[in-house]
């Protein structure tokens, strides 16, 4: 039996908020051109979004560096 691919999930600006990240945007902008925040995806000319399984992974990396001392 085949299984159907999940459909991705993306996130826009109020979900990332509801989960704990404020950044603004110039600084999320900083960040993703310095390999450091998941990039965005643009959906249109003035939607952006998020890949969820990336900011799921970004913030686990947060915990991880947290939980071995690091920043």
């Amino acid at each position: 039996m085949l299984s159907t691919p999940s459909p991705e999930r993306f996130l826009d600006r109020a979900e990332l908020k509801a989960r704990g990240i404020r950044l603004c945007n110039v600084h999320l902008l900083r960040k993703e051109r310095a390999g450091e925040f998941p990039r965005r995806v643009y959906l249109g000319p003035c939607t952006v979004v998020w890949r969820a399984t990336e900011i799921d992974a970004w913030c686990a990396a947060r915990i991880a560096d947290r939980e071995k001392g690091g920043v």
